[in-house]
Formats: C-alpha cells, sequence, structure tokens
C-alpha cells in the first residue's frame, strides 16, 4: 500500500504542478506540455489499473483542503477520470467510449471512459461519463435559464495519451465513437488509431463508428465488454459491434424547439410556428449517423405515445434486448414511456437516467429519448 500511495503522490504532485505552470502568466502552454508528458509517463500504466478508487478520491480531499483557494478542479477531475476504470483483468482487449455514452454504474464493467469537456457561460468543466453521478437537474436548469452550453470533441492527443499505456501492456483496444454525423471526435480517433498501429504494429485497435449518441453509443460499448470477457479476440469483436451499430435504435423527442434551432437542425421559422402549434418532433438517428425528423406529433403526450409505438415497430425479439430511456430532466414522462413499453414486452428490463450533458447541450430540457435493438434503421 506504501508503494502505491507513492506513485499515486508523485502523479498528483505532478498534476499540481502542472496546473500553477498553466496559472502562471506567459506559461500556459508550459503547463500544458507537462500535462501530456503526464499522462504517456510509463508509471501511468499502474495507476490506470491498480490503485483503488477509494484511495484516489481521499488524495483529491487532502490536496483540496491545502488548496481550496486554486482553480485546480479539471486536473483532480482528469486524475479521477484515469484512474477510475471500468477495465477488468478477465478482459481479452480493452474497451473504451467516452463521457458521451450515457451509462450509470451497473452498465460500466469493463469499458473505460474517457472525459467530455464543455462550457457553461465560457465556464469549462469536465465530465467524466458516470451518469450516475450527474446532477442533471442542476445541469438542465442552467439551461432552462438560457445558459450558453459548447461542447469540444476529444482531439487525438487525448486518445494517445490514454490507449498508449494500454497498447504498452500488451492488450488491443476497441473504442466506440459518438456518431461521425454528429461530432469530430470519430475522425479525431481514427487519426490516433493510425499512428498508434504504426508504433504498435503488433497491436490492433479498431474505432467503431456508433452513427449515435447517449445510449446509442453506450449499448455498443457494453456490447464490446461483453464480448471480451468472453474471451474473443479484437478483431472478431469489432466485427460484431460493426455488424450491431444499424441495429441499434435511438428515437427521441424535444420539449423545446429552440435548441434544435441553435444547432440548426431546424430553421427558425419552423421552430417558432412549431412552438405556437405545440407541434413535437419525433427524431432518429439515420444510417449515416445524422439527427433526421421521422414524424411529427401535436403534444407532449402523443409525442411519449409515438416513441413507445417505434418501440412496438422497429423492436426484435431477442434475448439480448436491452431498452434504455434517456430524459433531459423529465422523470416522470420517462416513466410514463417506460410503463408504455412495458405492455409491449412486459419482461425486458428497462434502464431509466439522465441523458449527459455532452449531447443535452444539443437537446435540451424536457429531451427524452428512447433505445432499443431493432430492425435495421
Amino acid at each position: 500500500m506504501l508503494c502505491i500511495c507513492a506513485r499515486q503522490a508523485d502523479y498528483l504532485l505532478g498534476s499540481f504542478f502542472a496546473v500553477i505552470l498553466s496559472k502562471a502568466p506567459g506559461t500556459r502552454n508550459c503547463g500544458g506540455w507537462i500535462w501530456n508528458g503526464l499522462l504517456t509517463f510509463r508509471a501511468i500504466k499502474t495507476i490506470l489499473y491498480r490503485i483503488p478508487i477509494k484511495i484516489i478520491l481521499r488524495c483529491e480531499s487532502l490536496i483540496k483542503c491545502a488548496l481550496r483557494r486554486r482553480k485546480f478542479e479539471p486536473i483532480v477531475q482528469y486524475c479521477r477520470a484515469f484512474c477510475h476504470r471500468g477495465g477488468s483483468k478477465n478482459m481479452s482487449f480493452a474497451v473504451f467510449a467516452d463521457g458521451s455514452a450515457n451509462l450509470p454504474g451497473k452498465m460500466m464493467e469493463g469499458i473505460s471512459l474517457l472525459p467530455c469537456e464543455y462550457t457553461i457561460d465560457g465556464n469549462p468543466y469536465t465530465y467524466l461519463g458516470d451518469v450516475d453521478h450527474f446532477d442533471g437537474h442542476a445541469y438542465y436548469d442552467e439551461l432552462r435559464r438560457g445558459r450558453r452550453v459548447s461542447t469540444s470533441l476529444l482531439n487525438a492527443q487525448v486518445f494517445i495519451s490514454a490507449f498508449t499505456p494500454v497498447l504498452e501492456s500488451g492488450q488491443d483496444i476497441l473504442y466506440v465513437s459518438m456518431s461521425s454525423g454528429i461530432s469530430g471526435t470519430y475522425n479525431a480517433a481514427v487519426s490516433a488509431a493510425a499512428e498508434l498501429m504504426e508504433q504498435f504494429p503488433e497491436r490492433f485497435v479498431h474505432i467503431v463508428d456508433s452513427h449515435g449518441c447517449g445510449f446509442g453509443n453506450g449499448l455498443l460499448a457494453v456490447l464490446a465488454a461483453e464480448l471480451s470477457r468472453k474471451g474473443l479476440g479484437a478483431r472478431e469483436a469489432a466485427k460484431i459491434v460493426d455488424e450491431e451499430v444499424p441495429h441499434t435504435c435511438q428515437y427521441f423527442t424535444v420539449d423545446d424547439l429552440g435548441f434544435l434551432k441553435r444547432t440548426g437542425r431546424v430553421s427558425g421559422a419552423t421552430a417558432m410556428i412549431g412552438t405556437v402549434l405545440n407541434i413535437k418532433p419525433i427524431l432518429y438517428g439515420d444510417s449515416t449517423g445524422h439527427i433526421v425528423a421521422c414524424s411529427k406529433v401535436r403534444g407532449r403526450r402523443k409525442s411519449i405515445e409515438a416513441l413507445a409505438e417505434k418501440y412496438r415497430e422497429k423492436k426484435l425479439d431477442s434475448p439480448q434486448q436491452k431498452i434504455c430511456i434517456s430524459h433531459g430532466d423529465c422523470l416522470e414522462d420517462a416513466n410514463t414511456l417506460a410503463s408504455l413499453v412495458r405492455q409491449i414486452t412486459p419482461d425486458v428490463p428497462i434502464t431509466i437516467c439522465q441523458h449527459e450533458p455532452f449531447s443535452g447541450s444539443h437537446v435540451g430540457p424536457g429531451m427524452l429519448g428512447l433505445f432499443f435493438r431493432g430492425v435495421e434503421r
């Protein structure tokens, strides 16, 4: 334990100096270089795989007490993100996703999550991906008050820093990305994978374009982790997961068309008319990964019923069926949708949780999404 704590101390101390340098005048870039160096430091492998999260949290609390007047929260969040590993010793290959996967803790086994960054009125935040600890009510209240949220993609260096220690340890990697149709993260991951496979020619790195977001890529990451635990090789698993992409259905509706207008999904005139007439679009992720409308209804209740009807129409009767519902701080509506879905398939368990903040900023409070295994999109 003393040895482990010493390694942690080295890492957290280095992180502290990176923060100090990043805040000092004229040394912002220097701090960034040091931080990137820390992520690729060989000892990080031990931190990633062996250090109990309880010790990390204890180290955080001690540092917070000592430096409570400094704005170093992002660096602490990164420490937590890279130490909170879903990986297991029984995994035949490593599975990665990011915070957009919207996974609650019970579904994260065997999956390593990379943090996502966003800003609210220019103030930076880091979302680690564990939706169980995401305060959706507070977040969506910020959106209701008109706060402006912007998101940033994960760049290639993030993937290189996270993947390199895993490849050095002798494991292949499968990363499930948010749709290339709505984010540049997929292309950044592909670029990083190409570079890493040149550096590690004996290893295999595969990037899955989920053509989805939220549970749309989270369910594929869960499948990949299940295949890894069964002992399948990364190449065989990659083929299975890629083939499952068109069967991962995702339908959702929104309560406020203004958020779709801000992201260019609907025109200003359409948003205004739709709001006046109480029109609610039913949207889905198509076969190219773009968000498109498949129908429109009037009123919230009818939009919830329309989602349930899409499940009835598209579902596959399969023992591997998983049903997930995510919501933008509208739990009552989510429970109503779950009740309607249970009338169709009473024995299939349903997971309900808040919709993550990364893509949630584009659909707003009142978003209600239904994710399941179905016929091809």
